[in-house]
């Protein structure tokens, strides 16, 4: 991570992180590099977590300074497995993805770590049409206004501090 903000410094244009990893409890390292990483004006996606706990447990998911991507699927239900709560700024598509496999093939795969590539591709589009490099917290508020509200049915029912904002793609 620290060779990310180091090249995002010097290039001094647009970056966006996209982080599929996580364990339980607060890694401060990584808590720390989040940070780093948003001071040098990189916005920083991470995957919530697959154990359908409060994400606020898992570690980058509750970084302050990243953009928190929980899973729905193609019904906007959130999935059975997301980690949710008020860490969570977000859901995206993360069930029954087609993804990239080994060997050049492609693999039909689920989990928030499917999802938080869904908000990377949104976050670098509209990086890409602003004139100027903008802020990582105008962007993250930026796809957080432009998400559609109050679409998702929740599985569960421990989702009551989580955001029902399902991620918008149309930039």
């Amino acid at each position: 991570m620290e060779w990310v903000r180091l090249v995002a410094h010097q290039a001094g244009d647009r970056s966006v992180v996209s982080m599929s990893l996580g364990g339980t409890g607060s890694e401060e390292s990584i808590l720390n590099a989040v940070d780093a990483l948003y001071d040098a004006g990189v916005v920083v996606v991470v995957a919530a977590g697959n154990s359908n706990m409060d994400a606020c447990n898992y570690s980058p998911a509750q970084a302050i300074n990243a953009l928190t991507v929980g899973a729905t699927d193609v019904g906007d239900k959130s999935a059975s497995f997301t980690n949710w709560g008020s860490c969570v700024d977000i859901f995206g598509p993360g069930v029954d993805v087609l993804s990239c496999a080994p060997d050049n093939g492609t693999d039909v795969m689920s989990g928030t770590s499917m999802a938080t590539p869904h908000v990377t591709g949104v976050v670098a589009r509209y990086q890409g049409y602003q004139t100027n490099p903008p802020l990582p917290s105008n962007v993250i508020s930026w796809i957080k206004s432009r998400a559609t509200r109050d679409a998702i049915s929740w599985t569960g029912l421990n989702h009551d501090q989580s955001p029902n904002l399902l991620l918008y793609a149309n930039c």
